[in-house]
Formats: structure tokens, sequence, C-alpha cells
């Protein structure tokens, strides 16, 4: 069996991780005081998407966990800025943006080390459960069926008596296939 961190679960996760950190990073900008267009929005996604779906195969630790973050958020931020030109200078490095890309780094970690933590525990259950419930729910496989039919008997050994006598027989004694 795979884990989380193969297969379609890699995909899933890698998409969860994305969605958190494209979303908690736009929420920020907004709150920001800046403007998110939607063509930059889905570049920032599609960009985010890759580069998790390559790290998705491990679990990270938390301190590795916020360091990815807090990089994320910072190219998101010079992404959405980029893609909202008119506004790129009025706020793009406000303390009020900065405290929001924090506050937001800060946020989705909690968010996605809980949630790291509940897909690998659930997954250990069910590696733990599966095997319980396939023998309850799936069919027994049958045996071969064995017809029972008698056995040609065995040839037993026969002993032949012989003659014990060497050469030819004597005159006048009958044979033995004369007898």
């Amino acid at each position: 069996m795979g884990s989380p961190g193969t297969g379609v679960l890699r995909l899933v996760r890698a998409a969860a991780v994305t969605a958190t950190l494209v979303g908690f990073a736009a929420a920020a900008h907004v709150l920001g005081g800046a403007p998110v267009p939607g063509p930059t929005l889905a570049v920032g996604s599609a960009l985010v998407l890759v580069i998790v779906s390559a790290l998705a195969g491990q679990r990270l630790s938390g301190p590795a966990l916020v360091a990815l973050l807090a990089v994320g958020q910072f190219a998101l931020h010079h992404v959405f800025t980029l893609g909202a030109a008119d506004h790129a200078m009025d706020r793009g490095g406000s303390p009020a943006m900065l405290a929001a890309h924090v506050l937001a780094t800060l946020v989705s970690a909690g968010v996605l080390l809980r949630g790291e933590r509940a897909v690998w525990a659930m997954w250990s259950w069910l590696c733990r459960l599966l095997p319980t419930v396939a023998a309850l729910w799936l069919p027994v496989p049958a045996r071969p069926h064995r017809r029972w039919t008698r056995r040609a008997p065995r040839p037993r050994l026969v002993l032949l008596l012989t003659a014990a006598r060497r050469g030819p027989p004597a005159p006048g004694r009958p044979t033995p296939a004369a007898s």
C-alpha cells in the first residue's frame, strides 16, 4: 500500500497546500490594501502547485514548513504586486502588508501542520484497519474441491519361490512347467 506521499494522495495534499498558501496570501494582500487580479491569482496558483507537488512526497517539519510558507508568501506578494501594476508602488511594502503576510504565514502553518498530522494519523489508522475490514467483507477463496476416489490397488510384491538348484534338471525328475 502506498502512503499520503505517493500517488493521487500526493496530488491531493499538494492541492490542499496550494489552496491554503495562495488563499491566505491573497487575503493578506487584500487586507494589506492592494488588489489581487484574477489572472495573477491563477498564475500564482499554478506556480505554487508545481513547486508544492515536487515537495509533497515527504513530511516537512514545523520549522521547514514555516520557512517554505514564508518564502511562498514573499514570492506571491511580488507576483500579486506585479499583476496589479497600477497599485504596485502604493502599498507594496507597507507595514500593514508585511504584518498581513506574516500573519498569513503563521496561520497557514498552523492549519497545514494540523492537517498533515491528521492525514498521516488517518493513514496509519487505515493501514491497520483495512486488512480487518477486507477479511470481513471479501469472500474467502474456496479450496479446490477434492474428489475422494478409491485409488487403484498398489501392486503387492509377490515373492516367487524359485528352485535353489542350478543347472539342468536331473533325468527323471519332472520340471515345474510339466506339472
